[in-house]
Parts: structure tokens; sequence; C-alpha cells
């Protein structure tokens, strides 16, 4: 699998407000991915910019949170190189963040129909 057109694609279905839960499985996949083979298959940048898709476009309120991932995944590139259980642990703390977000935000938005 070629991860930076996997990228280029995910980017673009996230676009389409429809698919976004497609565009998150496939972010969540490509951050296993590099996981499993400890940061030696998928370029950094790639991986910052699927994690992005799992906490873009959340209401202003909750943004707080990106600053939370962003900080793990500045951890994450000095720890490339280190065990794949402090790496895993690192990712596994970014997307229990977005989720909560992601899930806070759609609560609210349920809330207020």
């Amino acid at each position: 699998m070629d991860f930076v057109t996997n990228s280029k694609r995910l980017t673009g279905i996230y676009k389409d407000h429809l698919q976004r839960g497609a565009a998150r499985q496939q972010a969540k996949e490509v951050v296993r991915m590099f996981i499993a083979t400890k940061g030696t298959a998928i370029p950094l940048p790639v991986v910052v910019k699927a994690v992005r898709l799992l906490y873009n476009n959340v209401e202003d309120g909750v943004r707080g949170r990106s600053k939370l991932i962003t900080d793990k995944i500045g951890k994450l590139a000095k720890k490339v190189n280190d065990s794949s259980k402090e790496l895993s642990d690192i990712f596994n703390d970014a997307l229990d963040h977005a989720d909560h977000a992601l899930e806070g935000h759609s609560r609210r938005s349920r809330q207020q129909q």
C-alpha cells in the first residue's frame, strides 16, 4: 500500500461530510500501521495528517484538545526509534483524546436539534 497516496485520498474523503466516519477509520488504520512497523514504513508527516483527520473541524470549545494531540505527535517524533509499546501508548492516548472530543461534539449537536 502506498501510504502517501492513501493519505491524499484520506484528505479528499474527509472533505466530504457524509463520509467523515470512513475517513476516521482509514486514519486510525494508518496510525496502527505506523505503530506496527515502528515508523519504518510510513513517513511521520503522513501520520500527523492522519491524526489531524481525527480531530479537525470540531467545535471551538473542544478544539483545545487538539493541542494535546499535537504535543503527543511532537513527542512521537522523538520516539520513533524507541519500543513499539511507547509508540503505541502515545498514539492510543492521542486517539482517545480525539475520540472524546468528537463524541462530545456529536452529543452536543444531537441535543441542540
